[in-house]
């Protein structure tokens, strides 16, 4: 709900509200991230162009993603972590969301959520950068659907109506909540209501922690300011919120609580915004007037690599700025403790509720694709009418009955690569990528997908386009 949305709060799902948060802080203890790639000249030329220290091991060489960081982000705040490009701002997001493994990485360090290592015992949700969403589905569609997939089965049909439209006020969605989301080729929602659907989306969950991977990236500067202070609102209601994000303006510097600032990895600052200015002050560096904090601060930490001369220069800044750090810093050791609340089931719907419900977003999603409709009945169409002209009025020969068999064949041979081509096409579009989001989020399984994409199309191509490419 947003900040002046006044009245009682609304119970949903046996006791699921937005305001009815468990509070999480998060404590980060020396963290470090290694890559070990092998001795091969490819391998040495990707670790030169890292932007990370490099050392030497045996025939292997590390590339250090991260580098000792530690960081405390309490519950009820925005933490936005921000640095150049290539300094280790996603690394870190994926490495506290627990979406970073790999043979190849090496991960050392604490990660602790209220003193507990294991993320998959608080609600939590990650916002990738891009936003997958179907262009066909309106806001609201987008949101109920997305809701029966994720919510339990104790969840009723008019409490997650109630859930979605909190969501929808809470977001500031109510004037395109009946718009259709849109995309390169048919206008809809603007970039900043994309972004913010994309959240709406993970809210469902009603999530203590949110991690954003760049949220305003590609939006302007009033989608941006507008976005951020909903996460702030968000923050508010005593959610955790860690996001990475390049270059924000000064306003939006300051409705983040902390910051942790990266160079090649590591931490030059990690504590509150209010405080930033006044630490990198008493190293020497004022902070000049009319200048936007944020770029000030990341030019600081950045590396200049347009002259040897410069980049000397900016790494021996880094260095010192790093030194300094380390020296300045102190994090008290966190100790692990017994979880003392339930453990939090992953939310998601039964297999015969995921299939009803994706067959049902698969048939609307059809339905709202006349030139994909048109073009399947234009195809089918043709193909039999040229096949009828080809072999019309066989005889009863030994011949013609050859050539009927070679028809049919054919025809289902021709038919079939067909719609084979069409369904590989359809699939290059969004929906290949929105299952691919949904599964990684838990959402849906491969089985129950395939078995309703094909029974969203019975009607279609398995029933009327055969119907009409046999008459002739």
């Amino acid at each position: 709900m947003e900040a002046g949305l006044q009245g009682p709060e609304k119970a949903v799902g046996g006791g699921l509200r937005l305001e009815n948060v468990e509070k999480v802080d998060i404590n980060v203890r020396k963290l470090s991230v290694t890559v070990k790639e092998g001795g091969g000249v490819l391998s040495k030329v990707k670790t030169k162009l890292f932007q990370g220290p490099v050392s030497k091991d045996g025939d292997n060489f590390r590339s250090n993603i991260l580098q000792d960081v530690s960081l405390d982000v309490p519950s009820g705040s925005v933490m936005a972590v921000i640095g150049g490009s290539g300094s280790g701002k996603t690394s870190l997001l994926n490495v506290i969301a627990d979406r970073m493994s790999s043979g190849g990485l090496r991960i050392d360090g604490q990660v602790l959520f209220n003193r507990q290592p294991d993320l998959d015992k608080v609600k939590h949700a990650y916002v990738l950068q891009q936003d997958i969403l179907q262009p066909r589905l309106t806001c609201r569609e987008t949101l109920h659907y997305a809701g029966e997939l994720r919510l339990p089965s104790n969840v009723s049909k008019q409490e997650r109506k109630e859930l979605v439209e909190q969501i929808i006020a809470e977001l500031g969605l109510k004037e395109c909540a009946d718009t259709l989301v849109g995309d390169s080729e048919h206008k809809g929602l603007s970039g900043g209501e994309k972004r913010r659907l994309s959240i709406g989306i993970q809210l469902l969950a009603n999530p203590s922690v949110l991690f954003l991977d760049e949220p305003t990236t590609g939006l302007d500067a009033n989608s941006a300011y507008l976005l951020v202070q909903t996460c702030h609102q968000l923050a508010a209601k005593g959610r955790t919120l860690i996001m990475s994000i390049h270059q924000p303006r000064s306003d939006i510097f300051f409705l983040f609580d902390k910051i942790t600032i990266l160079s090649r990895g590591q931490a030059v600052f990690s504590g509150d915004v209010n405080k930033s200015l006044d630490y990198f002050g008493s190293l020497g560096y004022t902070f000049p007037d009319h200048v936007n904090p944020a770029d000030f601060l990341i030019d600081l930490a950045a590396i200049d690599t347009r002259t040897p001369e410069q980049e000397e220069a900016s790494l021996q800044r880094v260095k010192r700025l790093v030194d300094a750090w380390n020296e300045h810093k102190y994090f008290p050791p966190i100790s692990e403790t017994e979880w003392v609340s339930e453990w939090v089931p992953k939310m998601k719907a039964p297999l015969g509720r995921e299939i009803s419900v994706l067959t049902r977003r698969f048939s609307v999603l059809s339905y709202r694709d006349p030139m994909g409709l048109g073009g399947l009945f234009l195809e089918c169409t043709l193909m039999g009418v040229i096949s009828g002209w080809i072999f019309y009025k066989l005889d009863d020969s030994l011949a013609g009955i050859r050539s009927t068999q070679g028809l049919l064949y054919t025809a289902c041979a021709a038919q079939g690569y067909l719609l084979l081509l069409y369904e590989t096409y359809r699939l290059c579009g969004p929906d290949l990528k929105v299952f691919d989001r949904e599964y990684n989020e838990g959402c849906v399984s491969v089985l129950g997908y395939l078995v309703s994409r094909r029974l969203s199309k019975c009607l279609t191509e398995d029933l009327f386009v055969p119907l009409i490419f046999s008459v002739r």
